[in-house]
């Protein structure tokens, strides 16, 4: 399988997780160590470093926060710009998973 598939590959788990909730999986997919930086003005916003801290404790307070059956995540995006970077952060996950020490 070359990267492009790999990578395609690793992006449709990463969506498919999402959309059926398997945070499991989703974040099988993160490094330890990935920093997610939400903007704007909710108790949300701000940097979240780590895994364990992102998905422990801010994905459950903002998905706490749903009304059931009102959200629906995305399985795939269509945006050719969007699919592309997503390609490249994602290779970077994956890569920086198989190799910690980089």
């Amino acid at each position: 399988m070359s990267k492009v598939e790999n990578n395609r590959k690793i992006i449709e788990t990463y969506y498919k997780s999402i959309a059926s909730g398997d945070f499991e999986t989703v974040m099988s997919l993160m490094h330890e160590d990935v920093v997610f930086n939400i903007v704007g003005e909710t108790p949300y916003a701000g940097k979240w470093e780590g895994r364990d801290n992102i998905y422990g404790i801010l994905v459950p307070a903002v998905v706490s926060n749903f009304k059931e059956g009102s959200v629906k995540f995305a399985e795939r995006w269509n945006a050719p710009w969007l699919n592309l970077i997503l390609s490249n952060v994602m290779l970077k996950l994956a890569s920086s998973v198989k190799n910690p020490e980089k």
